[in-house]
């Protein structure tokens, strides 16, 4: 358990991890102030923590609320790090949100956050949630060893990371990646993390994948328990999809709609409006509709048929292109993470599992072609 669970929230909480930030950091050529009191947390209207140097303003909001309730401090949040960027246009300015656990509403509002921040072009303000956990682990770390190790610039490196902040698990792994990656006693210590190893997502745990693969291989399942798992595995797959894409959706301000049109787009090449209709099966008018506004944005192109000059053949832009590239790139981000927490004799035997199903379903067209 955390040593800051047990502290009082007004008079112990923020001013403990004042003094753990300024023993790490101070050494390291950054100033560290509290927006508090001895005896208080920080007011409305300010960070709770800011540590800078010449080049960088990191801000720590912490806190020891948890799921439902770290929703009412994620607009002051936002808005803190956007005054700090007004005060301090020439620095590099980044959050660290420090909580006992992020809650699944925080990870999507703080993914929304810095793919929007990245969508308008800039490389900093970004948002990185921390749970205790992890933010224990660097602070000693840095505390215990001399200046010249573990340098900031390395931590900071982890915002560039924004596109792979799923949970307090995957945050933890990166950290140790990138600031930790030498430091030979982090395995053990890492074994007491106390996150959940084994997290649902709308179906089964990768854990259990690895667990049925090796069962089906020794013929210890029967069909009804594999048909169950199977099922719940790309149940899992499918709803990752479909958060990935809704995501992207949405910090494109775009519907779930218009971004199957890019799918289609980027898939096909090129087509017309009456490939749209038939594709969505709405009327020719709402798809005509639907693909002004993407011209709009600039994500789709309309040009004329060479056979044809009446008619518009319609092609992703360059901008498009690239959101679609981007969506994809997401989806294989997750299926490579679930790669790295495999052994190699485990990938093994996915992979083994994966072409037999794809010859099964290759076997199954085929006697549907022929029927």
């Amino acid at each position: 358990m955390s040593s800051y669970i047990s502290l009082n929230s007004h008079t112990q909480f923020e001013q403990a991890i004042v003094g753990d930030l300024q023993s790490a950091l101070e050494k390291r050529g950054f100033s560290v102030i509290h927006n508090g009191t001895m005896d208080s947390h920080a007011p409305g209207g300010k960070p709770d923590i800011v540590a800078f140097n010449e080049d960088y303003i990191l801000i720590f909001e912490v806190t020891k609320s948890k799921s439902a309730a770290q929703d009412r401090e994620f607009q002051s949040i936002r808005s803190h790090l956007k005054e700090t960027k007004a005060k301090n246009p020439e620095k590099q300015c980044y959050c660290v949100f420090v909580s006992p656990k992020t809650s699944e509403r925080t990870f999507d509002s703080v993914h929304d956050h810095n793919h929007q921040r990245a969508s308008e072009g800039k490389s900093d303000m970004k948002i990185l949630p921390l749970a205790f956990n992890a933010f224990e682990l660097w602070v000693v770390r840095l505390i215990e060893n001399l200046e010249h190790e573990y340098p900031v610039t390395d931590f900071i490196s982890l915002f560039e990371q924004y596109g792979r902040f799923a949970d307090d698990l995957h945050v933890f792994k990166l950290l140790v990646d990138h600031v930790f990656p030498s430091d030979g006693e982090i395995p053990a210590m890492t074994m007491g993390v106390g996150f959940e190893q084994n997290k649902k997502s709308g179906g089964m745990p990768l854990d259990d994948l690895v667990m049925l693969v090796d069962q089906v291989n020794q013929h210890k399942v029967e069909l009804p328990e594999f048909d169950v798992k199977l099922r719940s595995f790309f149940d899992l797959f499918t709803d990752r999809s479909m958060r990935t894409w809704n995501r992207l959706a949405k910090a494109g301000g775009l519907s779930i709609t218009q971004v199957h049109v890019l799918q289609g787009l980027y898939y096909e090449g090129s087509c017309n409006i009456n490939y749209i209709s038939e594709f969505l099966k709405i009327t020719a008018a709402a798809a005509s509709q639907l693909v002004e506004q993407l011209v709009k944005s600039d994500l789709v192109e309309r040009t004329e048929y060479p056979e044809n000059r009446r008619m518009k053949q319609l092609t992703l832009s360059s901008k498009g292109t690239m959101f679609i590239k981007e969506g994809i790139h997401r989806q294989h981000s997750w299926m490579e993470e679930i790669g790295q927490n495999l052994s190699e004799e485990e990938l093994e035997q996915v992979v083994e599992m994966f072409k037999i199903l794809a010859e099964a379903a290759h076997q199954l067209d085929e006697k549907k072609q022929s029927l």
